[in-house]
């Protein structure tokens, strides 16, 4: 299997902004996700508000996933601080696709 890297980013609590769930279509989780969805993020993304976006994790309701903005005018400053950690992805978890 391919070798991985991940990127330990912090980025401030000031640059984070939460998605708002009420504004998220009712079938938000499902697993073909509905356009209005892409167009929340794509809205998110061109405004450039901040520069990660925190969303529920569709797969674990008490997990959230933070999606980066590389448009962000902060975005390249906080990436450049980021630690690399060797990542191995444990195959045993993925299923054999045939």
């Amino acid at each position: 299997m391919d070798s991985f890297t991940l990127l330990s980013i912090d980025v401030p609590d000031e640059l984070i902004q939460s998605a708002n769930m009420d504004e998220l279509p009712d079938n938000w989780a499902d697993e073909d996700a509905p356009q209005e969805l892409a167009d929340y993020g794509d809205a998110w993304s061109f405004t450039r508000s901040s520069v990660a976006l925190r969303v529920p994790s569709a797969l674990s309701p008490v997990e959230f996933n933070y999606l980066l903005n590389p448009e962000h005018p902060e975005f390249y400053g906080i990436v450049q601080k980021a630690q690399q950690i060797a990542f191995r992805f444990d195959s045993r978890l993925k299923p054999d696709r045939k």
